[in-house]
């Protein structure tokens, strides 16, 4: 979560391999994203990115997927990881804009387009990791909230 003051302003999530659900996992998965040939354990997998609107236009996006590479590179590995929906030819663009590759789609899925970018040292320092703060209200109650120690601040 990235904060400005006291207002959460963006989102990612980061998943390591052991932690996706099966839909991604080559060993279960006759049209998995990710196949034994890519290394899929040499990655963290982006996903969930999102910023409203009122904050567009100003790279916060790329800061977070360069945080995102930044974490990866922290953890030792090679790749940060994301897909798309096969039919979002902007957002592949996007991606492709801010240095991701891609590497495969897989038409049977509706996010089903894979890119990735080798991870690399965070160094514009926008972002601070810091102590996770308590979720707002609604968010408290959902199953997947888990205030863990990854959250960020803008500065």
């Amino acid at each position: 979560m990235v904060w400005e003051g006291d207002d959460p302003i963006a989102t990612i999530t980061l998943t390591a391999y052991v932690d996706v659900d099966n839909r991604w996992k080559p060993d279960r998965d006759p049209e998995a994203l990710w196949h034994p040939e890519d290394d899929p354990a040499d990655a963290l997998y982006a996903a969930k990115m999102m910023i409203p609107l009122a904050h567009a236009g100003a790279n916060l996006g790329g800061e977070l997927l360069d945080w995102a590479g930044g974490r990866a590179y922290e953890a030792g590995l090679t790749w940060l990881r994301l897909d798309a929906w096969t039919t979002n030819h902007r957002l592949h663009n996007y991606y492709r804009r801010q240095g991701f590759r891609h590497v495969r789609t897989v038409e049977s899925r509706v996010s089903g387009t894979c890119f990735q970018r080798p991870s690399q040292p965070y160094l514009h320092g926008r972002l601070k990791t810091e102590a996770a703060r308590p979720a707002p209200e609604p968010c408290q109650a959902a199953p997947h909230a888990s205030g863990g120690p990854n959250c960020s601040t803008l500065s």
